[in-house]
């Protein structure tokens, strides 16, 4: 994944916190006015505040997690338009031989996914309906990948048909969890992470020998579970790999079933639904 929901986490929500700044600056800057329209001989400046349309914001997002996403290839992924001649490649799927055992193409279909909520989350927000910003959301979404894609045919990295692939089925799932709530009440895609003392050395996006990632069925989705304990029960899918990255290479590819509780019904926050606490259910 590239750092790539650091990077897109923080451009989305500084654009967001930007928005919503914008409105309320100028709710204070009004109500000042207004309780000085009565004094007398004071000159009132009136500001020039930027009031953005949402179809205004909605472009300038696209722009600005477009360059921010550009800058970040060419400093950090070796992006050289000038010198390198595009090329693409495939990776594999989930072969035994393949580099991550497909773990990558969970984490490139979990970048798909998150973006797109993200995307959406800041277009509802700006005044579009549900619907139309479930939309606005997956395409902006593979966008972004298809960027980020279309500029690892410039590196070394060279552009991943299953890439391309597993990003778009993950804008996809994330248009369909978004925009049918009875479906996201129901289903959530994570990632289960431990944080170590080193993890900031590496690129921990793509450190898939410690990264799981999760398919969560969420009791409280179910009419029948809303009104008791049950609706804190969560069941999991997951996926992990081992022995792909030292030496002995034993290569395991491992789904695995559990059960839990659900962190965001019973803390109301909305990370839990794309974060899986480490160790905190029975495997």
């Amino acid at each position: 994944m590239k750092k790539l929901i650091l990077i897109l986490s923080t451009l989305i929500f500084s654009s967001f916190s930007y928005a919503n700044s914008d409105k309320n600056l100028t709710n204070i800057i009004q109500n000042s006015l207004e309780s000085e329209a009565s004094a007398p001989n004071i000159t009132r400046l009136k500001p020039s505040v930027p009031n953005f349309s949402k179809e205004e914001k909605l472009v300038y997002l696209n722009i600005a997690t477009t360059v921010g996403l550009l800058a970040y290839g060419f400093e950090h992924w070796g992006y050289d338009i000038l010198h390198t001649k595009p090329h693409a490649r495939s990776e594999d799927w989930f072969e035994k031989n393949s580099k991550h055992g497909g773990a990558d193409k969970f984490g490139h279909a979990y970048s798909g996914y998150l973006a797109s909520h993200l995307f959406s989350y800041a277009y509802e927000d700006w005044g579009y309906g549900h619907e139309q910003s479930a939309l606005n959301g997956a395409i902006s979404s593979s966008l972004f990948t298809t960027i980020m894609e279309m500029g690892d045919a410039f590196s070394n990295y060279g552009l991943s048909y299953e890439d391309m692939i597993s990003n778009t089925v993950g804008s996809i799932l994330g248009y369909y969890t978004y925009r049918y709530r009875e479906f996201g009440e129901k289903f959530d895609y994570r990632v289960e992470y431990k944080i170590y003392k080193d993890m900031y050395e590496d690129d921990f996006t793509t450190d898939y020998e410690n990264i799981k990632y999760i398919f969560a069925l969420k009791g409280s989705g179910f009419d029948s579970f809303r009104d008791n304990h049950l609706r804190y029960l969560e069941v999991y899918l997951g996926y992990t790999i081992n022995g792909f990255d030292e030496e002995p290479f034993v290569r395991e590819r491992d789904f695995f079933v559990g059960i839990g509780i659900n962190f965001s019904k019973l803390f109301g926050s909305r990370v839990f639904n794309y974060y899986q606490v480490p160790d905190s259910y029975l495997q």
